[in-house]
């Protein structure tokens, strides 16, 4: 089955738009809601923090830390580690979820179905923005 490039540009075109809106719609209200839901389910409260950067030994260089979930961690040790685990586990979750499934499976579909190449590389460029602005956080205001 071949379609015509004008439909696959629009079926493109389309499911980029309901990515995008599934995005917003996260970054803006769903992870305040999962976070406090998970940290009445933890028994603390989750929000976003720095993680931890790493360095090279043998050089200068460092990468900055990205922001992740991470519990308040009440209790001891052992509970405290189950917490942040969690936490990060979730939002592991939430960002395979959400994040990558809606975008690998738009890819997925302009494989099988044998999409322009052109129309590829513009939705895989459109992927990696939308995904990089809302669901790495690397772009996220602390």
């Amino acid at each position: 089955m071949t379609l015509s490039v004008a439909v696959q540009i629009a079926v493109a075109i389309v499911w980029l738009g309901l990515y995008l809106v599934l995005s917003v719609r996260y970054q803006r209200s769903w992870d305040a809601r999962m976070r406090a839901a998970l940290g009445r389910r933890l028994g603390t409260g989750v929000g976003w923090a720095q993680s931890n950067g790493s360095g090279d030994p043998f050089t200068d260089d460092t990468t900055a830390g990205a922001p992740v979930w991470r519990a308040e961690g009440t209790g001891s040790l052992g509970q405290q580690l189950w917490q942040h685990g969690v936490a990060r586990a979730a939002q592991l979750a939430v960002m395979v979820g959400l994040g990558v499934l809606p975008a690998a499976a738009l890819l997925g579909v302009e494989f099988l179905l044998h999409f322009h190449g052109l129309v590829v590389l513009g939705t895989a460029l459109a992927v990696i923005a939308i995904f990089s602005l809302f669901w790495v956080g690397t772009y996220r205001r602390s």
